[in-house]
Parts: C-alpha cells; sequence; structure tokens
C-alpha cells in the first residue's frame, strides 16, 4: 500500500475515533426525550436523529468498513490484481475535507457525465 493511501487510512481512523469519543462522553447523562423536548422543529428532529448512541453505532460501522476495505486491499495484492482505490475510505475521509490534515489528493475522482 502507497505511502498516502496509509495516510489516508490513518486519518479516517482517527477521525472515527474523535467522534467516537465525543459521542461516548456526551452519553453520559444526555436524554434524548429530554432534549428533544426542549427544542423544536428540526431541531428536535436532529437531536433524535444524531442521538449519541446512534452516533456511537455509526462509527463501529465506519470502522469496520475501513477495515473491510483494508482486507480487500490485501486480498487483491496476493492475487496480483493491482491497486485498489480505496473508493468508500476515500469517500470517507471527505466528509472531514475542512479538517487541516485532510489531503486534497484524497477527493473522490468525479464521474464524467
Amino acid at each position: 500500500m502507497d505511502p498516502s493511501t496509509q495516510r489516508m487510512i490513518d486519518f479516517v481512523r482517527a477521525r472515527i475515533i474523535e467522534d467516537h469519543e465525543v459521542a461516548a462522553q456526551a452519553t453520559q447523562g444526555f436524554d434524548v426525550e429530554v432534549m428533544s423536548r426542549t427544542t423544536s422543529g428540526a431541531h428536535s428532529a436532529f437531536v433524535r436523529r444524531f442521538d449519541p448512541t446512534w452516533v456511537l453505532e455509526e462509527c463501529a460501522l465506519k470502522g469496520k468498513m475501513v477495515d473491510m476495505e483494508v482486507e480487500d486491499a490485501h486480498m487483491a495484492e496476493a492475487l496480483g490484481q493491482g491497486p485498489h482505490g480505496f473508493l468508500r475510505t476515500r469517500s470517507m475521509a471527505t466528509a472531514w475535507s475542512s479538517h487541516p490534515d485532510f489531503d486534497p489528493e484524497w477527493m473522490t475522482p468525479r464521474r464524467r457525465t
């Protein structure tokens, strides 16, 4: 695996860990019912949708997706299938494109229409 791809994987894993840590801290004393009742409209829907418990589950899923893609790349390499594009991990990385450690080289290629 080339160094840029490894940096991207490390970057995504670090962001997932950060999100997990923030959500884990937020679960202490967080009551989604109380929070959603003290807000209204779109804010209430947002609180319900992004309950810290849900965010923790999302972090676990994202971590598994990165691990699966790394395993796929190792298998492809072992079979002599050439470089792996890491498109799922690349797509995840773009969610943090405003982060100072984000490398624009990691942007997902745009499809031509």
